[in-house]
């Protein structure tokens, strides 16, 4: 199947463009105004591409092609298409790579260790603060600024069971290294 849609953009400078897809399935190809930008082969996790060169400033066109002939039956999916929401994501040059964070947990007796890697891209000239609340709007617990990976320690944490669905809030900023000023949240 084929889906096309039409957008009009007013291209802000410095600005990075992506389409993120939630859910295709299966064999996708994508193209922005004729110049093929990506796809993914499997049709159960998100994927975006980076869509800046390949967009004009005013008129595009986004056509996504969609291929189930290899595979048509599956056991938890037998449809075939976008199945879940696709967005236009308008990101600052310098921002945190979403795909890329990745978080590590550590238990020693009564506190937890929680080590992030931020996913900034390789150059990036800012640095990253990590702030962890109870929940949002809570007092901070822990805080941490630095560049690459941080850690975190919550003294006397609770663990999240049936019981005590206990849920703490990560916040990570990409902050402008002389300034301080938030460049990504």
């Amino acid at each position: 199947g084929w889906y096309r849609r039409a957008l009009h953009l007013e291209k802000k400078p410095e600005t990075v463009y992506r389409l993120r897809f939630d859910g295709v399935y299966e064999n996708s190809r994508v193209t922005v105004n004729g110049t093929y930008v990506g796809g993914r082969k499997y049709g159960y996790s998100m994927f975006t591409l980076d869509v800046t060169e390949a967009l004009a400033d005013g008129e595009n066109e986004i056509l996504v092609e969609v291929d189930n002939t290899t595979a048509p039956v599956d056991r938890w999916y037998t449809g075939a298409g976008i199945y879940r929401s696709v967005y236009l994501e308008c990101l600052p040059q310098e921002h945190l790579d979403r795909e890329k964070i990745r978080l590590e947990t550590r238990l020693e007796g009564p506190d937890a260790f929680l080590t992030i890697h931020p996913g900034v891209q390789p150059g990036c000239a800012g640095r990253v603060r990590a702030v962890l609340r109870e929940e949002e709007g809570a007092p901070v617990l822990a805080q941490e600024e630095g560049e690459g990976s941080l850690t975190l320690c919550v003294k006397d944490y609770q663990a999240w069971s049936c019981r005590n669905p206990k849920l703490y809030a990560l916040t990570l900023q990409l902050l402008q290294k002389e300034s301080g000023q938030v460049l990504d949240e």
